[in-house]
Parts: C-alpha cells; structure tokens; sequence
C-alpha cells in the first residue's frame, strides 16, 4: 500500500470519528419582543405584532362590552386584538402607573410629575405640576375620588405621603418623615378608606430601623412584614389581596385578617404581580397563580420552542379568558426574524 492510499484512509478514518463522536449541533435560534394573546389555560397562543411596550386590556368606548389593547412604552397606543386600527393616543406623556376600577382612567407618571388621563386618550391632566418636586408612584383611593402618592422635599429633608382631592386639586399631607439619602416609600395604596399600606427602605425611627412592608392608620405607623420591597405593589379590593415582591418571596397579604401566604416557587425577579378583575387570579412573569390554592403554571408551557418568558407582567381580560403579554418570540434560524 502506497504512502498516498494509507494517508487517504487515515483522513477517512478520522472524519468519520469525528462525525460520529461529536453532537448535532442545533441551528442559531434568534428572539424578538412581540405582543401576544393566549388563552388563560395555556393555549391558543397568537402572536399580534412586534414591540416592546407593556401591553393591557382597557375597555372600547364605541362599543360596549369590548375590549382594546393598549400598549405603553413611551408613548401610549390603542389597536384592536388583531392588531389593527394601532394608533397613538398619547405620544408625549407614557408611563402608565395604575387604572381605575373599570379601566376608563389611568395615572401616568412622566419626568417627576404625576398625570391623569382617560383610557381612550382624552382628559390628559398634569395633577401636580410641580417642576422642582418629584412625585412618584400614584394611586387611586377605594372611591376613586383621591390620588394617593409620595415625594421627596429636600428643602426640609422630608418624604411625605400625600393625597390630593381630584375634585378641588387640593393637597393634603398624610405622614412624613425625616429624610436621608436611603429612606424613601415604595407604591403606597389604600388598603381601607383610612388606612395606606407602603414599601420602605431604611426608616429612620429608632424603632423600626427597617425595611419592609408598612401600614399606616392615620395615626402610627406599623411594620408588617421585614424584607426590601423591590417592585410595584398591587392590590385588588374585590378580593381584599395585596401582593407584593419581598426580598425573595413572592407573598399575599389579606388586608382584612392581616394573613401574610408566601406563594412558593422560584420568584427571584424584581417586577410585579397583577391580579384579574376580581382578584382570583394573578400573574407573575410567565405565570398564573390562582389565589385561593397558590397553586400555579407557566402559561408558555406548551410553547417552549416558539416563546420565552422575559419577566415582564401579563394582563387578564375583563373575563379572565384570555392574558396579553410581551413576550420573545423565538425564530429557527435568522432569516425568519419579523415574519409570521
């Protein structure tokens, strides 16, 4: 056997060792943010049109018992659920913060000042016009004729919880503390007509140098549960719940028995629960938690391989049928990147 031939079989040899040692190598898979719709149970996943924004369900003002949605991410659009009709309503004020019961009203916050408007774009509102102020993180009152909210005055070194009569645009201070670099509320909202419930990190009273979860009766201030609040916190007064993000867990605090349930799971990321219309369901990421049992499931269970979570909220319809979501859409290969 000449050198040649020997040299030609040791090649061969060598690739096929090669071929049928190492693994198939999957083809590059690439991923965009889309907006989608799905079932509640995990199925029926439609995918509406590329975005980033968050995406919500508000009610159609021309046509009852319909329902629009909303995307907010800098500006604030409308579309039907099939995408169409897409068209800006706000394009100068987003942030969307909270809704109104019914959803015919929203609290944006923009640049340090705080905004109301109507979910069909109408009544934009600046509330507290007040350019050397930063107020953050509004809400409504139970009867939705005040909006409660928190800001920093650092020309007396105080934060305040503050809440302003819609009807008069009159400001009343509810509590306020010494302020330092660290000390500062998180998401305050109304548990009752007369009691706020907040985040804090770092309270500078010596008794309840802190962080955590507090309530407030009009005349002291109560921990209720320690831990760093680290996102939005959401209430449902149908059901009586609030749930919020502490330190690690994912909890739900009956505001009328004073019941803390942690909902168990791997819930390290900071970004909010929500809750369905009356408070029987709440979504966390990719997943939906029913109240009563906490028992849960990743609605994208059965779409591994054409969705991923990205950690950012889902929102119920009015009947708790269907979720909307901004989600990554997951392509085979980069040539498919933006078709559907």
């Amino acid at each position: 056997m000449s050198f040649t031939n020997l040299l030609y079989i040791i090649l061969l040899l060598a690739v096929i060792f090669l071929l049928s040692c190492n693994p198939v190598i999957p083809p590059e898979t690439t991923s965009e943010e889309w907006i989608a719709m799905i079932d509640v149970d995990g199925n029926n996943l439609q995918f509406i049109c590329k975005s980033f924004t968050t995406p919500y369900f508000v009610p159609d003002p021309d046509n009852t018992g319909q329902e629009l949605i909303m995307l907010d991410g800098g500006r604030i659009d409308l579309m039907n659920q099939d995408g169409s009709n897409q068209r800006t309503i706000i394009d100068s004020v987003g942030g969307i913060y909270r809704f109104s019961e019914d959803r015919s009203k929203m609290l944006l916050v923009n640049d340090g000042e705080i905004y109301i408007a109507n979910t069909d774009g109408s009544g934009l509102e600046n509330l507290t016009n007040t350019p050397d102020i930063i107020e953050r993180e509004p809400s409504f009152s139970l009867n939705e004729e005040n909006v409660l909210y928190h800001f920093i005055d650092t020309q007396d070194s105080i934060i305040v919880l503050a809440c302003m009569d819609l009807s008069t645009k009159t400001t009343y201070h509810l509590y306020e503390e010494e302020f330092t670099y660290l000390s500062y509320f998180i998401s305050p909202v109304y548990a009752t007509d007369d009691t706020v419930i907040f985040g804090q990190s770092y309270s500078n009273l010596d008794t309840l140098n802190t962080e955590g979860l507090f309530l407030y009766d009009g005349e002291i201030k109560i921990l209720i549960d320690p831990g760093y609040i680290n996102a939005k916190i959401s209430y449902n007064r149908n059901n009586n719940l609030l749930a919020y993000k502490n330190s690690t867990s994912l909890k739900l605090y009956h505001t009328e028995t004073g019941v803390i349930e942690v909902i168990e799971g791997n819930y390290g990321y900071n970004v909010s629960a929500y809750f369905n219309r009356d408070g029987s369901l709440m979504s966390f990421t990719s997943f939906v938690i029913d109240t009563t049992t906490l028992e849960g499931y990743n609605i994208l269970r059965n779409y591994e391989d054409a969705a991923s979570n990205n950690y950012n909220p889902i929102d119920f319809n009015v009947v708790s049928t269907k979720v909307i979501m901004n989600l990554y859409r997951v392509f085979p290969n980069s040539n498919e990147v933006g078709r559907l």
